[in-house]
């Protein structure tokens, strides 16, 4: 579906070029675009190198058992009925997160989904553990917007790291707001197919 949406935006730009009489600026707009992905690409090398070392680092220290001892009391009480393994996995993904780093959160989200997959008994409807977990990753609570500070700073901001509050505080809100809206949500599907029955 995806492919469809790309494709289309691509075709529909195009098109609006051609009619609009720009059609000798695709040429300039497409070499010019490429060759700025490169060099952003290339730019934010470093900073994901360097980040993604820390949490290696943290990974071989065992300062990931240690921030999911941490985490645990309250990932427990959002995700009851996680095993201790998808709670730390989970509490890696939040922590990377943490840190602007959703890259690195990834390969920890995508382990704890499947764990918590297994755990739901590789059912086709998703658990409400998987759902919330979704929404959290989604919201992605950070306190160091890192990738983004380093975009707005290639990018030629004046001040990149302003944006720090604002994410801090967006990000607690819709993370919050996720959350009591994933119980809201399963407290209503319980209690409506209990009535069923």
């Amino acid at each position: 579906m995806i492919n469809i949406i790309w494709g289309a935006m691509l075709a529909g730009g195009l098109i609006y070029m051609l009619v609009t009489g720009n059609g000798e600026n695709i040429i300039t707009s497409v070499t010019d675009a490429s060759s700025n992905a490169i060099s952003l690409a290339f730019s934010l090398t470093g900073i994901y190198c360097f980040w993604m070392g820390i949490m290696n680092v943290a990974a071989e220290s065992g300062l990931n058992e240690k921030i999911s001892r941490l985490c645990s009391p309250v990932l427990k009480r959002i995700f009851p009925n996680a095993s201790p393994k998808a709670v730390s996995l989970i509490s890696m993904n939040v922590s990377s997160n943490l840190l602007g780093l959703s890259n690195a959160a990834t390969p920890f989200g995508l382990s704890a989904m499947k764990l918590l997959h297994e755990e739901n008994g590789s059912q086709p409807t998703p658990s409400r553990n998987m759902v919330t977990f979704a929404v959290v990753n989604a919201c992605s609570l950070q306190l160091i917007p890192t990738t983004v500070i380093s975009l707005r700073d290639q990018m030629g901001a004046d001040s990149p790291s302003s944006i720090i509050v604002t994410t801090v505080i967006t990000t607690f809100v819709s993370v919050i707001i996720g959350i009591l809206l994933c119980k809201l949500c399963g407290s209503v599907c319980h209690r409506t197919r209990r009535s069923k029955k």
